[in-house]
């Protein structure tokens, strides 16, 4: 597997962290390469949930093709207190 994959299964967009954080990318890559992406996770956890969050990918597939298109964040309402008589 590659690192690229490996961004794509935890939902992390790895044309846009490549791009904004060569340094970083360029770090993971190595260690990606050298331990399995088992314990890659388990080193990197709340790391790449951090990159998620930056970097979000979705994948929609339009005739063969993959996209990613941005996922809008869930808006939660609090719902009005009912008196009781």
């Amino acid at each position: 597997m590659e690192f690229d994959e490996f961004c794509k299964k935890k939902k992390i967009d790895p044309e846009k962290f490549r791009s904004k954080e060569p340094m970083r990318w360029g770090e993971f890559s190595l260690v990606f390469s050298q331990v399995s992406p088992e314990s890659f996770t388990q080193q990197k956890k709340f790391l790449l949930n951090d990159l998620r969050k930056l970097y979000p990918f979705t994948e929609l597939a339009i005739d063969g093709k993959a996209e990613s298109v941005a996922v809008k964040k869930p808006v939660m309402k609090i719902a009005p207190k009912i008196k009781q008589k």
